[in-house]
């Protein structure tokens, strides 16, 4: 994906700007990696391209180990690779197309039930756990 990203970047305008400018060094914001993505800080900066910001979101969400993530837990796992404008605008749009991400999640419910009768050994409550 990294490769797809750099190669990319060229066609993008706005970043080809911004690396004349890093290698001029009147800009210190970003930065060039040997391979020639550009970086803000350590987040590899994605050029303007829907289908390959669409694949980024797609691999990040639709993956075996992701288990189709909300949109704040997949923001904070790309954004510690990539970086792009409105990204975290772009996530939560992507998320909202799918049901099952719109769902309660089993960690977000209350499974304590208190104010019960006493038992002999004083408690009034108890905990339900779901797996």
């Amino acid at each position: 994906m990294v490769e797809r990203v750099i190669a990319a970047r060229l066609e993008d305008p706005t970043l080809c700007m911004i690396r004349l400018e890093v290698e001029n060094g009147t800009r210190t914001d970003y930065a060039m990696r040997n391979d020639g993505a550009l970086l803000t800080g350590t987040h590899l900066c994605v050029p303007k391209n829907e289908d390959l910001k669409r694949e980024i979101l797609e691999k990040a969400h639709c993956s075996t180990y992701s288990m189709h993530p909300s949109s704040t837990k997949m923001y904070q796992t790309l954004r510690e690779y990539y970086s792009w404008p409105h990204m975290e605008g772009d996530i939560a749009s992507y998320v909202s197309r799918y049901l099952i991400c719109q769902q309660e999640k089993a960690e977000r419910q209350k499974h304590f039930v208190f104010k019960l009768p006493r038992t002999l050994r004083g408690h009034d409550g108890i905990g339900v756990i779901v797996d």
